[in-house]
């Protein structure tokens, strides 16, 4: 029974891995070591394509940039699902893209969105927008902090550092369960950053999640590498989140939370809550918090597109 169970697993993960690595796998033969760290060439779509967007309803693409690019498979649908609501952000520079590949293009888009010379901090718009909401909440005796050192603005290495930090303990729990053996391992952590994520939602399709308690999806609490809304300068994780008072305030001023589970993270989007709905977002409850989320192409599709969180 064990060996049968065994081996269907090896069998949908070699099924897995080429999917996601371009590489011919049949476990447990290793792989060839070059061809996984190359990992694949990664196919991207237009806004005005009709792949992904299929699955978005027309007045969500209508403000989306018409420059902006996706991964054109199941991977561009989690990112929209995830984090899409700030690409129709308002008043501010959009990145380029849902997914940057590499230190280089953060690094060179942040520099001309900021100026060079300028360092890392907030697009003027969210963060003069942040300083009219500390002043609000001072008057009222409230106060509304960083939650971390790495609460605002970040770099690519920091998503990539924040990325393996859940990565590495999922493969040792699943390691221990019996559900990954070693070859199957090396093979996740010898791919480029961008397959790898592609391999790692793989195995939470397959239950094997990456969460802190691996109970839920790695995407509840951390992006993978290059997708983070930290990187286009829009995101800051607050201290005082719990406080209704603090994200009523925040709302006012245009931070919004958007990333469903996420609960001390905020999304400048530069309009009140009152507008979101024009810009094709619906929001999404969980406990006593209002999330802001892309409004799919069917409302029966809601459910679906959000389940997986």
């Amino acid at each position: 029974m064990e060996a049968g169970k065994r081996q269907r697993q090896l069998v949908w993960f070699a099924a897995a891995m080429t999917i996601v690595a371009c590489v011919s796998l049949a476990m447990p033969t290793a792989l060839d070591a070059q061809a996984v760290r190359r990992g694949p060439t990664p196919q991207f779509l237009s806004a005005s394509a009709d792949v992904v967007p299929a699955r978005w309803h027309a007045q969500y693409l209508a403000h989306l940039p018409p420059t902006i690019s996706l991964p054109a498979d199941e991977l561009g649908t989690r990112l929209v699902t995830e984090y899409g609501a700030m690409l129709v952000a308002r008043g501010v520079v959009l990145p380029p893209t849902g997914m940057f590949l590499s230190e280089e293009a953060v690094a060179e888009w942040q520099k001309q969105t900021l100026g060079d010379g300028a360092g890392l901090h907030l697009q003027p718009a969210a963060q003069a927008a942040l300083a009219s909401a500390r002043e609000e909440a001072a008057r009222v005796g409230l106060t509304i902090t960083a939650r971390s050192d790495d609460s605002g603005p970040r770099r690519y290495h920091d998503t990539l550092d924040l990325w393996t930090s859940r990565v590495e303990p999922g493969l040792a729990h699943w390691v221990k369960s019996g559900r990954l053996g070693s070859a199957e391992v090396n093979a996740i952590r010898n791919l480029t950053p961008h397959a790898q994520t592609r391999a790692i939602l793989q195995l939470e399709r397959a239950g094997m999640f990456f969460s802190k308690d691996f109970s839920k999806s790695i995407l509840s609490s951390v992006a993978p590498p290059g997708a983070s809304q930290h990187l286009s300068l829009l995101a800051y994780d607050v201290k005082e989140h719990d406080d209704p008072r603090v994200r009523a305030i925040l709302a006012r001023h245009g931070w919004h939370q958007t990333v469903v589970g996420d609960l001390p993270h905020f999304t400048y989007l530069g309009a009140p809550a009152a507008e979101l709905k024009s810009l094709g977002l619906i929001n999404v409850e969980r406990a006593d918090r209002r999330f802001w989320v892309p409004r799919p192409a069917r409302h029966a599709d809601s459910d679906a597109l959000l389940s997986s969180r």
